[in-house]
């Protein structure tokens, strides 16, 4: 199981992930979100990521155009696009983000173009869980919302793709080692 940690807005932070190594790794370029980063401090931060961790590019709300020009990252993650829009941004990786909330969500998750899909509860960052026992999609994806160190292990049980978490290894708002690194020792444990 891959794991993605999201929300990483400091050096400091990027020196966590480095040394834990996560397979993939967000930066939010929404301008509502209290992770918020912009492009150029977001490219700043990439050049001290390990090349061997993927780098995600989160966007909410954002312009077409403007996440075309954020080419510095692997994949882009979007939140709330149309089909249409992720036609037009198909040059990159691309997750497509559902809010979950009952089993048509999950349906039109199944449905998406995107090379893979998050499924969430609300519009992510919410800390909290969907309902685990709906109908999961046959394809591979991304299982967001709610997790942290303990929760991963039951997460494992839905067999995610990947693994999503930002606020559940935060202590008072800002990520910390020591949840990073038992996060992902906990997702990669054999059970």
């Amino acid at each position: 199981m891959k794991v993605k940690i999201c929300g990483i807005t400091t050096e400091e932070e990027v020196s966590f992930v480095n040394s834990c190594k996560p397979d993939f790794v967000g930066f939010v370029l929404c301008r509502k979100s209290k992770r918020f980063v912009p492009y150029e401090r977001a490219k700043r931060l990439l050049s001290l990521l390990s090349p061997d961790i993927r780098s995600v590019g989160v966007f909410l709300g954002n312009p077409v155009e403007e996440i075309k020009r954020c080419t510095a990252f692997d994949v882009w993650q979007l939140h709330e696009y149309t089909e249409e829009a992720l036609s037009l941004l198909s040059e990159k990786l691309l997750i497509q983000a559902f809010s979950v909330r009952g089993e048509e969500d999950i349906k039109r998750a199944e449905r998406s173009k995107a090379d893979f899909i998050l499924l969430d509860h609300g519009k992510g960052g919410t800390g909290q869980s969907f309902d685990w026992s709906l109908p999961l999609p046959s394809r591979p994806f991304f299982l967001a919302g709610g997790l942290d160190e303990e929760k991963v292990k039951m997460a494992k049980k839905l067999s995610p793709y990947a693994v999503d978490v930002s606020s559940g290894v935060e202590r008072e708002g800002k990520k910390d080692y020591e949840k990073i690194r038992r996060f992902i020792e906990n997702a990669r444990r054999e059970s």
